[in-house]
């Protein structure tokens, strides 16, 4: 499939792509090609587009580098946007590149859907007592969740829990002392 014919989902289960990782997928890309296929759904919403459910960041290291115009992917038909994200986050956690950080967006964009905390944990497996810790670090103001992507492995749900007892309320994230 085309590169450029591949959509985001809006419910991603991951949140930060550095420079870095897409940079070094691209590396990876050049040097080895495509081994896996890419996961894609039809975007029903724009006929002849696709919506990825896994491997966004090789999209990603094609379109910001150019390394390839198009990758070889598996096509899921008839999937929502929700099942195509459980779909790549269970790929994601099975490779281990989640950070708490993309956890934390996600949990919070599959309750956006609508979804509960009890069916968020059913799907994700995560306990649902953890989802409130998670819902902190998600609720961080926007200038702490940046610094955190600097470094996604180096901070947890645990300190963001914490840490978001310290911080004021998101009502005023433009404050510079924040």
């Amino acid at each position: 499939i085309p590169v450029e014919l591949i959509d985001p989902n809006p419910v991603a289960p991951r949140a930060v792509y550095t420079p870095e990782m897409i940079q070094a997928r691209a590396d990876d890309l050049k040097a080895q090609g495509q081994h896996d296929p890419i996961h894609v759904t039809p975007n029903p919403a724009k006929p002849g587009r696709y919506i990825i459910c896994d491997g966004w960041t090789r999209v990603q290291a094609c379109l910001v580098h150019g390394v390839l115009r198009s990758l070889r992917a598996e096509i899921h038909p008839g999937l929502s946007n929700v099942d195509s994200a459980i779909f790549g986050y269970q790929q994601n956690e099975g490779r281990k590149q989640h950070c708490d950080l993309d956890r934390a967006m996600f949990f919070e964009k599959l309750k956006a859907t609508g979804l509960t905390a009890v069916q968020v944990s059913t799907l994700t497996g995560i306990p649902e007592n953890r989802l409130s810790m998670y819902k902190s670090l998600a609720s961080l103001p926007s200038v702490v969740r940046q610094q955190i992507e600097k470094a996604p492995e180096l901070f947890g749900y645990n300190a963001g829990a914490q840490l978001a007892r310290l911080c004021p309320s998101n009502s005023d994230e433009t404050d510079p002392a924040v």
